[in-house]
């Protein structure tokens, strides 16, 4: 701490608005990563319940087809 005494033209409200920018910064990078971490999130969960939708189509229209057969036979 004593340091700081003898540095020339050093105030402490320039150690503190340093320590504030960083951690400002900090954030914004932080939110940046979540933002991105969102989107695929979001990708991944629509892509998903696509999947499934087109495979109860699938599964439904095959189960027509074979109750169809079946009849027929």
């Amino acid at each position: 701490m004593w340091n700081l005494k003898y540095l020339p033209k050093f105030k402490w409200h320039h150690l503190t608005e340093r320590l504030a920018h960083e951690e400002r910064l900090k954030r914004e990078r932080l939110k940046v990563e979540l933002e991105a971490e969102k989107k695929v999130e979001d990708f991944y969960s629509e892509k998903l319940a696509k999947s499934k939708m087109i495979n109860g189509i699938v599964n439904r229209k095959m189960q027509k087809g074979k109750s169809i057969k079946a009849a027929k036979q």
